[in-house]
């Protein structure tokens, strides 16, 4: 089965008559997020209004959609693998953070992010109070072991009134009207307002929700500072990040001389990723990507550098890594080197062999670095 196959999603009984596809690295597939899918049985007979024009703040798989098809939705996706996966079946998609949306809606939904971040979903919720005319309605989804009492209180301070309409288990759905104009802190406007650190010379722009947003994470650091022993010169070397994230792992091979691509499924990454070479004084291109999918189909690099991920939601999937050893493979030439770190637990040897002789790799308590040179 190829990684850019289509499945179809499995749906609870309930939802059966709908026809839902899906992919690897989206949320809500193989089956639906919990939370989302409790919110769709609530709206099945929505104890509030559920009215049109209505926007998905968070459309994963994308069966609001297939259920609201006469209110107009726009479904709204950060994910470039969600994207593609929604253009294909026909869905009227935005490609934005939260914060980058304008627009009034007199029904918007939203399945907490909580997996992303506390800022990610206070992001998320101000947008939904911002995006939701006077008089309309806002249903939100999520997890009460991942903070949703709390933000149903801060979503309940900007909409004026809201209450608990569902509970099954440790989920929870909840409704709100919006009875106000005014919004509760000025920070409710269409902007993105990015942070910012500084490592190892390089400027590192964050965003809500994107990875590495707090500072460099650990593994990264460990493949750094591996490179930085073992790696010849990359003076002119086509260098290929994937997953770049905010752009960590290309802008430091750029700041030693490489031509750099980076690739990066969220959009807030992307954008982080473009910023951070800009504000370090570097060049690169950054593309938004579904791991490859964004590469002309023959291109190719002397190197090739990857922390991939193995969360997508708080599932664990293994298929987005695979592809991306796969992507490497094609992307180098034989006797090309591929670097990757992962976490110790994670059996990536074998799926690397399959295409690269492993050399020098070092690993601590947590993580371990690999090195694999095109058979």
């Amino acid at each position: 089965m190829a990684y850019s196959d289509l499945y179809p999603v499995r749906l609870p009984p309930a939802l059966e008559s709908l026809s839902l596809l899906g992919k690897a690295g989206v949320r809500g597939f193989p089956q639906l997020d919990s939370a989302q899918a409790l919110l769709m049985a609530v709206l099945q007979n929505p104890p509030l209004p559920l009215e049109g024009p209505l926007l998905n703040l968070t459309a994963m798989s994308g069966v609001s959609g297939a259920m609201f098809r006469e209110l107009e939705p726009t479904l709204v996706e950060r994910s470039r693998a969600a994207l593609n996966v929604l253009e294909s079946q026909g869905f009227n998609v935005t490609r934005a953070l939260p914060s980058q949306l304008e627009g009034e809606y007199a029904t918007v939904l939203v399945t907490l992010p909580a997996d992303r971040g506390n800022d990610a979903v206070d992001e998320v919720v101000r947008a939904a109070f911002r995006l939701t005319k006077v008089g309309g309605t806002c249903y939100v989804a999520g997890d009460k072991d991942r903070g949703f009492e709390r933000y149903f209180k801060r979503a309940r301070e900007h909409f004026g009134e809201g209450e608990i309409l569902e509970r099954h288990k440790g989920l929870r759905v909840a409704g709100f009207r919006k009875t106000r104009a005014e919004v509760l802190e000025p920070t409710l406007k269409p902007t993105l307002e990015f942070g910012e650190y500084e490592f190892e010379g390089l400027k590192i722009a964050t965003l809500p929700g994107v990875f590495s947003a707090k500072g460099v994470d650990a593994a990264t650091k460990l493949l750094l500072e591996f490179l930085g022993e073992h790696l010849p010169s990359l003076e002119g070397q086509r260098v290929l990040d994937i997953g770049a994230g905010a752009g960590v792992i290309g802008s430091w091979a750029a700041s030693r001389g490489a031509k750099v691509t980076l690739l990066e499924d969220d959009w807030g990454g992307v954008l982080c990723s473009e910023r951070t070479l800009e504000r370090s004084g570097l060049s690169g291109e950054v593309l938004h990507s579904d791991v490859g999918s964004a590469l002309p189909a023959f291109a190719q690099f002397d190197t090739v550098l990857s922390n991939p991920p193995f969360h997508v939601g708080g599932d664990l999937i293994l298929e987005v890594a695979e592809e991306f050893i796969a992507l490497a493979a094609r992307a180098l030439p034989r006797g090309g080197n591929f670097y990757l770190v992962a976490n110790v637990f994670l059996l990536y040897e074998p799926l690397l062999e399959r295409f690269f002789k492993l050399s020098s790799s070092i690993r601590n308590r947590s993580f371990k670095v690999l090195c694999g040179q095109k058979r």
